[in-house]
C-alpha cells in the first residue's frame, strides 16, 4: 500500500477500483472481459478526473491465492502479454500516487487496511 505524507490535503471522496486488475483467465473470463471493455474508456475517464482533481485513487484487488505476492507484482503478472486481460490492466495499471489495497478474499474491508485509509482521510463518499 502507498502511504500519503501528512501533509497530503484531505479531499471528502475517494474512486475506488475493486477488482480491474485481472487476468481474466478462468471459465467465465471471456465474457466478463468484453463487458469490462465497453466500461473501460468510462473507468479511464474517471481516473483521469480523479487525479486531476488530486481525488485519493485507491484500488482494492484479489490477491488470486498468490500469497506472497505484493500488489505491484499482481499488477506484472496480469499485464505479462500471454493474459487474456493484459490490455485492458495495462490501460488500469496504478499510479505512484495510488494506494493500493490487496484483499484476501470478497470483501475489501475484511482483514485490510481498507477502513482504516478511508478514516483517516476522513472521506465521506466513495
Amino acid at each position: 500500500m502507498t502511504i500519503a505524507s501528512p501533509e497530503a490535503p484531505s479531499h471528502p471522496v475517494a474512486l475506488l477500483l475493486v477488482d480491474v486488475i485481472n487476468d481474466f483467465d478462468f471459465p467465465e473470463g471471456d465474457g466478463l472481459l468484453a463487458l469490462a471493455g465497453q466500461v473501460l474508456p468510462r473507468i479511464e475517464a474517471l481516473l483521469e478526473r480523479a487525479h486531476a482533481e488530486h481525488v485519493p485513487v485507491i484500488y482494492v484487488n484479489d490477491n488470486f491465492g498468490h500469497w506472497r505476492s505484493d500488489f505491484r507484482s499482481t499488477v506484472a503478472r496480469c499485464s505479462e502479454p500471454a493474459r487474456p486481460g493484459a490490455f485492458l490492466v495495462r490501460r488500469l495499471a496504478p499510479r505512484p500516487q495510488d494506494y493500493l489495497v490487496l484483499k484476501p478474499q470478497h470483501s475489501g474491508f475484511f482483514h485490510t487496511p481498507l477502513e482504516p485509509l478511508l478514516g483517516r482521510h476522513k472521506r465521506e463518499r466513495w
